[in-house]
């Protein structure tokens, strides 16, 4: 506890100052996470390295120390080694995180509510992934239901303003009459032979029942980017899906993957559904984070051409107002 307290007392005064460090972008989040990390019992990270956490705090500690002797000085032997050590620390970092999103599925898959409990209550950048916050709150909610835990009550609100943040895009985007349609197995080959990249059916969902009486559907992305994909249903008899609904789920570029599996909840009764589903490019989970200073999608030093900025006339408009093309 004293170790943390004079760590943050530390860092206060780094980073509080008239003119932030050098390289702040880098420096603060390292900071922020670094004192979230002093509150973690390196006991439930699952690693053979010893003093992990410890040892790395202490170099964000000197790091920073150094950091704050250059903010008003020009030296640039030292600039090059600060930056240096935050990149260093900034790898170290990703590393630690592993450990942690590794340990926390650890605990779920195990049914270790006392390790669960501690690493979920640190929140740290790997919570907020989709799979590992959507398995932390469906754990959390089985397990926990008379012993709230801040950082998940936190979550769990998240999940549902950005399911309806999702969906609203969703719609916003497509701007469909009506939804997709779920294929059989049959229809697929047609479909894919006229698709065209970023047409409607360049994403397909196939259902088909398997000889367990289930209805597996399967997704096939046609485009070369990634997409998110939404499957919603609006009847569902004698029917139980193995995963939560809406489903959203990330689709790479040319891949095709099972999503979901509908079993029948009683053998013997008549099972029905209606399903439908919807898409857009990229990552809909996307966290833009303000204070990191995000590269072009070219090499350096390259000259690139913009063919359309904010408010284009072929396409930027509505959620897309603020997009950019690059003719590479």
């Amino acid at each position: 506890m004293i170790k943390s307290v004079i760590f943050l007392l530390c860092g206060m005064m780094l980073l509080n100052g008239q003119t932030p460090l050098p390289f702040y972008s880098l420096a603060a989040p390292l900071e922020k996470d670094s004192y979230q990390l002093t509150r973690l019992d390196e006991s439930f990270l699952e690693t053979q390295e010893p003093n992990i956490i410890q040892n790395y705090c202490k170099d964000v500690q000197g790091t920073l120390l150094l950091g704050e002797s250059l903010r008003d000085k020009k030296d640039e032997g030292k600039l090059n080694t600060y930056l240096q050590q935050l990149r260093s620390l900034s790898s170290r970092q990703e590393g630690i995180f592993q450990l942690y999103r590794k340990s926390l599925l650890g605990a779920i898959e195990a049914k270790d509510k006392q390790k669960f409990e501690h690493l979920a209550s640190i929140e740290l950048e790997p919570l907020h992934q989709p799979r590992v916050r959507s398995e932390a709150i469906a754990f959390y909610q089985k397990n926990f239901s008379d012993h709230p835990i801040k950082t998940l009550d936190s979550l769990c609100k998240e999940q549902v303003l950005e399911a309806k943040s999702i969906q609203f895009s969703m719609e916003q985007e497509q701007a469909y009459e009506e939804h997709l349609k779920i294929l059989k197995r049959s229809e697929v080959q047609g479909i894919k032979r006229t698709a065209k990249i970023g047409s409607r059916n360049s994403v397909i969902v196939v259902g088909e029942r398997n000889a367990k009486g289930e209805m597996v559907f399967e997704a096939e992305n046609l485009n070369p980017y990634l997409v998110t994909l939404s499957l919603d249903f609006e009847k569902l008899t004698n029917l139980k899906a193995n995963h939560a609904l809406p489903l959203y789920i990330e689709l790479s570029g040319h891949t095709k993957k099972e999503i979901l599996t509908l079993s029948p909840i009683v053998e013997s009764s008549v099972t029905d559904y209606l399903s439908s589903y919807g898409w857009v490019k990229g990552s809909a989970f996307a966290q833009h984070d303000d204070s990191y200073v995000y590269r072009l999608p070219f090499a350096m030093g390259t000259n690139v051409r913009v063919s359309q900025g904010y408010n284009g006339g072929l396409s930027h408009k509505g959620l897309s107002a603020y997009a950019i093309d690059f003719s590479a």
